[in-house]
């Protein structure tokens, strides 16, 4: 199971209680965590973590509508709406750790044959919001003030992860309805919809935009999720647990751990096998295996290559991957920009057979180490 959605970095769980809770999360079948901050302070700590929980942890960098006022000490007293001001310093932190792809640790860890989960985790950096939950405004501020502010700070978010390629993962508490009008105008393709709460009419809005909605732990005991997750098709649904909230029971912190909830409860409403909500779920981060380039007689193209995707078996699910993004990362033996990480992009093109191999056109020759090598297949179509 991966959790697509949770807030792990300190103050909002305390430093000394995060292995511990990574622990417990990967016994109960949790693959990675996707930890998504609030802020740049927030993000800087996440970055540090994921380094240190390579493979499992994940960062996801945005800025939340609600941001925390600390007392000297850093305990949060209460929030207030975000002002554009609050950015200030968010995308030179992003260009410098993300740039166009990923951040050189995680490339780091795909290279070294991290989970196949990882992807399009890892590729996932701007986190925002369209939505308060219901901070104090400063008192210059009209609520009319704080909708025009969280719709720039929003917009300005959505903006950046289109120029950068990046997939959104979108927080829009008690405003779907804007947050979806605003993603379309602005042209997003590459969105998961956090623990939404609008009309379902406007989630089939977002399924017709091809939008992701990710379902949380509460799902067991909020009839507004059990109607999303009856709407919301398998192959358009992800998983979060929003730690520390959102958990199945009110009133109690909530951890990543109890990701197994959501999946019961989905596998009730659907009327599925229990198995079937993380496989379904999981293929979205799949792996792959280059098999070899293209070749013909009078030519070789090694920009069309053969790849066989690890744990797809039909041809139905082979088609669910046309169109895709891959990567294939390498280490060269020169140094660029500090890193000697490479990557090159392609688009899976048509299947080959029915057993989940199939064709995918490179934006550069792959080199000859490829044969044999792993590559990762992003849940986002390709530009390539």
């Amino acid at each position: 199971m991966i959790d697509i959605h949770a807030h792990i970095y300190p103050p909002t769980i305390p430093a000394g209680s995060i292995p511990p809770l990574l622990q417990r999360a990967k016994a109960a079948g949790v693959t990675s965590i996707l930890s998504v901050s609030e802020n740049l302070v927030d993000a800087r700590h996440i970055l540090r973590l994921a380094i240190q929980h390579t493979n499992f942890l994940f960062p996801c960098a945005g800025m939340h509508p609600a941001q925390p006022v600390r007392d000297p000490d850093g305990a949060t007293v209460g929030y207030r709406s975000v002002v554009e001001s609050d950015l200030e310093g968010f995308f030179e932190f992003m260009e410098e750790n993300v740039g166009l792809d990923f951040t050189l640790p995680v490339l780091d860890s795909l290279h070294n044959a991290c989970p196949p989960r990882a992807a399009a985790a890892a590729a996932a950096a701007a986190t925002t919001g369209g939505a308060s939950r219901d901070p104090s405004p400063p008192t210059t501020m009209t609520h009319d003030d704080i909708k025009t502010e969280q719709r720039k700070v929003f917009a300005r978010q959505v903006r950046f992860a289109i120029q950068q390629d990046l997939p959104l993962n979108v927080h829009s508490r008690s405003a779907g309805h804007h947050a979806i009008t605003l993603l379309e105008e602005l042209g997003a393709k590459k969105v998961v919809l956090h623990a939404f709460d609008g009309q379902l009419k406007y989630v089939r809005k977002g399924l017709a935009l091809g939008y992701y909605f990710s379902i949380p732990t509460s799902v067991v005991r909020t009839p507004q999720q059990q109607a999303l997750a009856q709407e919301v098709p398998l192959e358009l649904m992800l998983l979060e647990s929003d730690t520390p909230c959102l958990g199945p029971e009110r009133g109690v912190s909530n951890v990543p751990s109890n990701l197994s909830f959501a999946a019961h409860e989905i596998a009730r409403i659907k009327n599925v096998d229990l198995e079937t909500v993380p496989e379904t779920m999981s293929r979205l981060y799949a792996k792959g295996r280059v098999l070899g380039f293209k070749r013909a007689k009078r030519n070789q193209r090694p920009d069309i290559s053969l790849i066989q995707i690890e744990g797809v078996k039909t041809a139905a699910d082979t088609d669910f991957y046309l169109g895709k993004r891959i990567a294939f990362v390498y280490r060269a033996k020169r140094e660029v920009n500090g890193s000697k990480i490479r990557c090159i992009w392609g688009r899976i093109t048509r299947t080959h057979g029915g057993s989940g191999a199939v064709k995918a056109r490179f934006r550069n020759n792959l080199p000859a180490k490829s044969f044999g090598a792993s590559v990762r297949i992003m849940m986002y179509p390709s530009r390539v």
